[in-house]
This record gives C-alpha cells, sequence and structure tokens, in this order.
C-alpha cells in the first residue's frame, strides 16, 4: 500500500476517539511519534532511512492482543479522504494480526506512506480461508516486494 496521510486515528479501534490533522503530524517522526500511542498496538522505534531520494522513517506496527471486537480499524484518511485500514496489524478475520513495516517519507509538500508486510508467514486472512500455516509462505514474494521496492521513483525528489 502507497499512500499520502490527510488525518491520522487517535486510536485506530475507535473512530470517536478523534484524529490528528496533517497540520499536527506533518513530519515522518510526528506520524511515527502518533502511532506509537495506538492503543492495542507496539511500534518500534523510528530508523532514519531514505527511499526513492525522500528522507524519512521506519517503524514495525503489531498488535499486543486480541483486536476481535475491532470491528473496523482504520489507520488514517488520504487527502481524497479514503480511510485506510489495518490489516494487516488488525484483522476482522482473525483474534491477531501479523505486524506490518511502515516507511513514512517527506516527499517534499507531503508525506508518503508505504506500508508493507513484515512477516513471511501464512496471513490470519489466509489461515481463515484454510490455508495451511508456513512461515516461509511469502519468501517470494518478499523478493519481489524488495524489487518493487527498489525500483520506486518519485518526481521532484533527487535519487541519493
Amino acid at each position: 500500500m502507497i499512500g499520502g496521510i490527510s488525518e491520522i486515528r487517535r486510536d485506530p479501534c475507535d473512530p470517536d476517539a478523534g484524529v490528528l490533522a496533517n497540520d499536527e503530524i506533518d513530519t515522518p517522526e510526528e506520524v511515527a511519534a502518533a502511532m506509537a500511542t495506538w492503543p492495542g498496538f507496539a511500534v518500534t522505534e523510528p530508523v532514519a532511512i531514505t527511499l526513492a531520494g525522500a528522507p524519512g522513517v521506519q517503524v514495525d506496527v503489531s498488535a499486543t492482543g486480541d483486536l476481535g471486537s475491532c470491528v473496523t480499524p482504520t489507520t488514517w484518511s488520504t487527502d481524497t479522504g479514503i480511510w485506510i485500514d489495518a490489516y494487516p496489524m488488525a484483522d476482522v478475520d482473525a483474534a491477531v494480526g501479523q505486524p506490518a513495516t511502515f516507511r513514512i517519507l517527506d516527499v517534499g509538500d507531503e508525506l508518503l506512506v508505504v506500508r508493507t508486510q513484515a512477516t513471511l508467514a501464512t496471513s490470519p486472512h489466509e489461515a481463515s480461508q484454510g490455508v495451511a500455516p508456513d512461515p516461509d509462505r511469502h519468501a517470494a514474494h518478499k523478493v519481489q516486494q524488495d524489487a518493487i521496492l527498489d525500483s520506486i521513483q518519485l518526481s521532484g525528489v533527487a535519487a541519493p
């Protein structure tokens, strides 16, 4: 998933908790710090990165317990008003989700987020459909994912 951020939820499982507007989260570090306050989720310390010439931070996010009561988990909205779900960290088809890696980039006039799965294992959604657990199910996909990430080019951002 690649997209911009307009607003970020204070709690992905509780829309009534409100949002942080983009003027409150205008750096990758502020987005990572906001994510670290999400109840029911654990966020790793931000690591400085550069992707496609854009500076940013990378964090892994995972659920800290059973989010089965989290009916429609959403993380943030794009500038077009589309809410991004919290899959794979919170999976409505499973009691627990899987960690995801977020690369939060400063591309000049906006922030861009690249979300990828942080594990090679069978996903909770796949398991709910009868796919056998396999810790390396997505190993080939990881190679493809890394190639895609390496090929990203951003207009107006100088290559490293």
